[in-house]
Formats: structure tokens, C-alpha cells, sequence
């Protein structure tokens, strides 16, 4: 009887042993459902055997170092379902596998390679984007994404977008790309101007400056840190919506404004794109920025962590250890041409070349505005590698100065005339035309005149022709070298061969006497047809454009009177009265300059202050025509 117990007992303790086997082995081994039966060869689809059957997760809001930064580009178009653009909610990003981000293709550009997106929300945009963004979508009601793309060609600040119906879409690298990409929209909308369906751009050159005295900003030195610092955010849109990325400060160091505008500055420029550089003598304050990482330009070779100023093009030896800033033009502008010496400079030093210079000199007061001639220097800086260059506006209204140069820095290489006439129809019609001729012509007068009196100092001081030239003087100067790749012969030098009948092979005086009648001709005959503007800007630019075609008509009568008078003193007693009739026409064209500029400046100018000087000039040549007088 116990025997028989004992197995029972044994059985029932077995079977639950076996009871909670079979549950554990049902827990942690589920049974796997029955598989489909496979479709026939005819449909299946083939697979790499490196292609998970599952989707990969979703995109990390960083790049990392995975293979998935560089995924397969199996189509060149942009996928119907795009990576996750800024202003979208935050949703699980699509397999980059699946979805790769493409950049849109150009013609005569091709496709750039793709990458992952970085997706941000709206509060993560900085103030820059945020405002550029702004002005597009008042100005169109226009769904506008953003996104990041690692495409090396396009560098820090290049931009592609696409408009398709209502869809605008910027890719670039960074912040900045997306800040210009959507202010080229922005103007081309503000403009009445069509968008693309599909635009790309690379900056043509590196650091592209602007150049400004602090001393423009004494005013505000008793104002509120709020009112500068909107001041000098102001100041950045404009550099941004021009390309401008540095911002050049020119400073004796010791100004009291000085310190608050530096960390103004400091704290918003990298936003727009911009970085500040302090022109200035090595004042505490100037040593205080340089410590906290700012960028200070000097004249000492010698002082590290500095930009080299030089005048003299020898200072080009250092651009194998320094960045090395030089004149433009001998501190004036004459002809679309790079300096000679940069045929010296090996091309793997010119990226730290950076030529400085604009409408200064002979242009300071006056007015210009040639974007054609700026389109020009653009693309000849671009074609030859040169690092940076600074742009330094004298002229007036100086704006306009800035907005030549920023348009050849958006295109260099477009229909830039088309561009301004077609943006100043929308104000004058078809007398738009006019203006843009008048404009352009007016500024290319001071440039002939400096091709044939040259640039060098006159008396130890900068030569600055606006002002009015001696006649002696055009008898001793000397024309541009032509190292400038520009021929003009001196008044000299043109008399000599008129006496030999020689044929000149360059420009003679007399040739540009007749370029500057005509040009002011063309400037004073357009700009009496056209009507004044209510605009102060437009009412600027036309007294200051009046101003120098009645400047271009008196050297123009100064360079005939000086060729009479060498023929009288050569023995050609009839060219005595010529001279002396050229000089009381350029009496009267300067008088004309007088009122032009007593509109532009008032009574109390330097055009108004020399006008007793040419007066005295042409009494005195006639009385040299008395057969007792003695000629110089």
C-alpha cells in the first residue's frame, strides 16, 4: 500500500514538472507565425543582402559618423517627401535610404552630391534667418523650408533653392546660405523681379569688406547701449543684403564710442555673416579687442596676430606668413584692372592678398555709380584668386557705391545693366535708360582725367584732381604707367608727335580732351531731359552726377588750353588766343560746377572756394600774350 502511494505521489509531482516546463518554454519561446508561401520568380524583388529587410531608424537631428551621412543617391530629382524643414513639427525623420536629400540641379553646374538633413524648429533660427525669412513671406504667401545639406562646393555662405507654385526651399550649409539664399529672394521680390524656378550661388571671392570711419557713429555716443545696438543691427542687414562679410572698422583708437560699438558688434556680426576688423594704432582699447580674438589691421609688420597695411607692393614678401592688405588703385579708381604687382604674387600666396580701395581719391565728393565697371573688377579678382577685397566708398550717394559692388558680387557674370534698367523702370519707365547712361558716364570722367595725369602725390599730398589742376601741372605730370595696361600719351609727349607726324599708338592728350566733351555732353544732355525726384537720394545722385559733367567739361577745355599753349610757346603765335579762349571756357564750366555744387553742399564748398583761382589763372595767361611779356 505504501508502495503504490509512493508512485502516485511520484507521477503527480512528474506531471507538474512537466506542466511548468511546457509553460516556460511557451514564454520565452513564442511560436513564430507560418511564412507566406513565396511569390513566383516572375514577382519577387531583389534585394541586397546588405539591406536590412526592416527600415533604418530615423535621422538623428545631428550628422554623425555613420554611413548614413553619405547615403546612395538613386534619383537626381528632390524626393516628393522631404526631410523634416524648419518650421515643421518635430515627426519622425523618413529613412535616409529611403528619402535622400537632394540638392536641385543647375545647368552647367550638374547635381551636387547629397546628405542628411539637420532639422530645426522655428524658435531654434537665429535672429538673422528669422528676419530674412520674415520679409519673403510678407512679401508672398509662400510655404518656405530650410534645409542643411553637406555639399562642399557650396561653402559656408553658398545657397540653392528652388520655388515650386508655392514652395520655396533653401539648402545650404549653414545659417548663413539660408540668410543669403532667402535675402536674394527678398530683393528680387522687393524688385517686382521673376524668382527662379531653380538659382545656386558660390561667393567670387572670400572676404568681400566693407570699410567705415567710426567717427560716423560720434553721434550716438551719448545715446542708450539699445539704441547703438540697433544702429549697428541695422548696419548688418545692409552688409548682408549686399554680401558684404567683414566689416571693417576704420578707428584713430581712441574714440569714446569705441568700446560699446566692439561688443555691440562682436555680439550680433556673426549672426549676419559678418566679421569686424578694427583699423587702428594699437591704442589699450584696440589691444583689449585683439586679446578677446577680434582682428586688428596694423602697419607693423612685426605685431603677430595681425593684417599687414602696406602701401608699397614690396610688402608682398610677407604674404607667406601674414594676410596682406594693399591698394586697389593708388588710392583712387580708374579703369576696371587689377595692380600690376599682383603678376608677381605666386598664386598659392593670393588668397592672402586682399586689395582695398573703390571710388575714393579723385571720386571723394562726386558721383559714381558704374556697375558695369564694378562687375569687372569682380571678375577679374575672382579669375586671378585674389583672397579679399575691401571696398572703401568716398563718393556719394555712398549707398549706391555699395550696391554696384553688391550686385557683382551676387553675379558677376550677368547682364548687370538689363538689372538696373529693369528695376528702375518700375519708377521712371522708359527713361530708365537715360538715367543708367547718365549715371555711368558721369562716373567714368574722373578716370579719364587720372589716365592722363596719373595718380602720383602732388607736393608730398594725395593728388585729388576734383578740386581743379594747375595749368603747369599738365605739362609735368604724367600719365598711368602702362603697367595698367592703359596707353595715354602726356600733353608733352602728344605734342612731340604732333610735331613729328607721328603716328601716336595710344591715346593721345587730344584724345582725351574729346572723350571728356563727349561723355559730359552725354551726362548734361540726358540729365536736362530727365525730371527731379521727390527721392532725397535720387536728387543727390543727380546734382552730384550734374557736379561732375561740368567738371569733365572744364579738363576738357583745361586740356585743349594746355596743348594751345605748348603750341604757342613752340612758335604757333595764332594758339596763344586759343589757349587763352580754352581757359575762359573752363572758367565758366567750373562756374557751372560752382552751382551744382552749391546744391549739393551749399555756398560753402571747395568747388566754390577755387573759383577765384581759375579766374586768376586765365587773367594771367592772357596777359602773357602782350608781345613784352615773358612766357614761363
Amino acid at each position: 500500500m505504501q508502495r503504490e502511494t509512493a508512485l502516485a505521489l511520484l507521477g503527480v509531482v512528474v506531471f507538474i514538472v512537466l506542466v511548468l516546463i511546457a509553460y516556460v518554454t511557451q514564454i520565452f519561446h513564442p511560436p513564430k507565425p507560418s511564412m507566406p508561401p513565396a511569390p513566383p520568380p516572375s514577382q519577387a524583388t531583389a534585394a541586397s543582402p546588405a539591406t536590412p529587410s526592416t527600415p533604418p531608424p530615423s535621422a538623428p537631428s545631428q550628422p554623425s559618423g555613420s554611413a548614413l551621412q553619405n547615403p546612395i543617391v538613386a534619383t537626381p530629382s528632390i524626393p516628393e517627401t522631404p526631410p523634416m524643414s524648419v518650421g515643421q513639427a518635430r515627426q519622425p525623420a523618413p529613412s535616409l535610404a529611403s528619402h535622400p536629400t537632394v540638392l536641385p540641379s543647375v545647368p552647367g553646374v550638374g547635381t551636387p552630391p547629397s546628405s542628411p538633413p539637420i532639422s530645426a524648429d522655428e524658435p531654434l533660427l537665429n535672429e538673422a534667418v528669422r528676419w530674412a525669412k520674415a520679409i519673403v513671406e510678407q512679401g508672398r504667401p509662400w510655404q518656405v523650408r530650410l534645409f542643411t545639406v553637406a555639399d562642399p562646393r557650396m561653402g559656408q555662405e553658398g545657397f540653392a533653392l528652388t520655388l515650386n507654385g508655392h514652395r520655396l526651399k533653401v539648402y545650404a550649409r549653414t545659417p548663413i546660405g539660408w540668410l543669403y539664399g532667402l535675402l536674394e529672394v527678398a530683393d528680387r521680390l522687393s524688385n517686382g523681379e521673376e524668382i527662379p524656378p531653380r538659382w545656386r550661388w558660390t561667393p567670387p571671392i572670400a572676404e568681400r569688406g566693407w570699410v567705415e570711419a567710426v567717427s560716423s557713429f560720434s553721434p550716438t555716443q551719448g545715446l542708450f547701449t539699445s539704441r547703438l545696438r540697433g544702429i549697428i543691427r541695422e548696419r548688418l542687414r545692409s552688409l548682408a543684403r549686399q554680401r558684404f562679410n567683414v566689416w571693417v572698422l576704420e578707428s584713430n583708437g581712441q574714440e569714446p564710442v569705441l568700446p560699446t560699438l566692439l561688443t555691440e558688434a562682436k555680439n550680433l556680426s556673426p549672426l549676419y555673416g559678418v566679421r569686424v576688423v578694427l583699423w587702428a594704432p594699437m591704442t589699450p582699447t584696440v589691444r583689449a579687442w585683439q586679446s578677446q580674438g577680434g582682428t586688428v589691421v596694423s602697419r607693423d609688420p612685426y605685431l603677430p596676430n595681425t593684417i599687414l597695411a602696406a602701401n608699397d607692393p614690396t610688402a608682398t614678401k610677407w604674404l607667406e606668413t601674414k594676410v596682406v592688405a594693399l591698394p586697389l588703385q593708388d588710392g583712387h579708381l580708374f579703369a576696371p584692372t587689377l595692380p600690376p604687382f599682383l603678376k608677381t604674387v605666386p598664386h598659392r600666396w593670393r588668397s592672402r592678398l586682399i586689395l582695398v580701395g573703390g571710388p575714393e581719391g579723385a571720386h571723394e565728393g562726386l558721383f559714381w555709380f558704374d556697375p558695369e565697371g564694378a562687375q569687372a573688377l569682380v571678375r577679374a579678382m575672382r579669375d586671378e584668386k585674389v583672397g579679399g577685397f575691401w571696398l572703401r566708398v568716398r563718393s556719394v550717394p555712398v549707398l549706391w557705391g555699395a550696391a554696384a559692388f553688391g550686385t557683382a558680387f551676387r553675379d558677376p557674370d550677368g547682364d548687370t545693366e538689363r538689372l538696373w534698367r529693369t528695376r528702375w523702370s518700375r519708377l521712371w519707365g522708359q527713361r530708365a535708360s537715360l538715367w543708367l547712361t547718365a549715371f555711368q558716364e558721369a562716373s567714368r570722367i574722373m578716370p579719364d582725367v587720372l589716365t592722363l595725369l596719373g595718380t602720383a602725390p602732388d607736393g608730398g599730398f594725395p593728388f585729388r584732381p576734383q578740386w581743379g589742376v594747375p595749368l603747369p601741372l599738365f605739362f609735368s605730370r604724367r600719365p598711368l604707367s602702362s603697367d595698367w595696361d592703359i596707353a595715354v600719351l602726356s600733353v608733352p609727349d602728344s605734342l612731340q608727335k604732333a610735331r613729328t607726324l607721328e603716328r601716336a599708338s595710344a591715346l593721345a592728350a587730344a584724345d582725351i580732351a574729346q572723350r571728356l566733351h563727349r561723355r559730359s555732353e552725354m551726362v548734361l544732355g540726358a540729365l536736362s531731359q530727365l525730371p527731379d525726384s521727390a527721392d532725397p537720394e535720387w536728387q543727390q545722385a543727380k546734382r552730384a552726377a550734374t557736379l561732375n559733367g561740368w567738371l569733365g567739361k572744364h579738363f576738357a577745355f583745361k586740356v585743349e588750353a594746355a596743348l594751345a599753349w605748348g603750341r604757342f610757346e613752340a612758335g604757333e603765335r595764332a594758339a596763344g588766343a586759343t589757349a587763352v579762349m580754352a581757359l575762359d571756357n573752363a572758367v565758366r564750366a567750373w562756374q557751372q560746377a560752382v552751382v551744382a555744387a552749391d546744391a549739393l553742399y551749399g555756398p560753402n564748398n571747395e568747388w566754390a572756394r577755387r573759383l577765384a583761382w581759375w579766374q586768376q589763372e586765365a587773367r594771367q595767361y592772357r596777359a602773357r600774350l602782350s608781345p613784352a611779356a615773358t612766357l614761363p
